[in-house]
């Protein structure tokens, strides 16, 4: 309800006014948690996580060529090959 009074129902929700689909379309493939802010690390240092889960059903997801682009860019923009501790520590959850 909150997506469509923004003017952007979830696809498949057809009950606030989504477009028909295969599924419903509601699903955090990441999730960016600042670890300072949750109080798990001091204040003032940049300790976050990322949580990610890659959808793995959904014919909008799995096979569209957009998604993957844009979760390779989302992974790859996290992880520092060249300054390992420049990077956002990485949780894969698969189901």
């Amino acid at each position: 309800m909150a997506l469509k009074s923004l003017g952007t129902p979830i696809l498949g929700d057809q009950l606030y006014g989504g477009r028909d689909a295969d599924r419903c379309y509601l699903h955090a493939a990441a999730v960016e948690l600042d670890l300072a802010e949750l109080g798990l690390s001091e204040p003032g240092e940049n300790h976050r996580l990322m949580v990610l889960c890659p959808p793995s059903q959904g014919i909008s997801w799995v096979d569209n060529p957009e998604f993957s682009i844009a979760w390779e860019l989302l992974v790859s923009d996290r992880i520092s090959l060249s300054d390992p501790s420049n990077s956002t520590p990485l949780l894969c959850v698969h189901f």
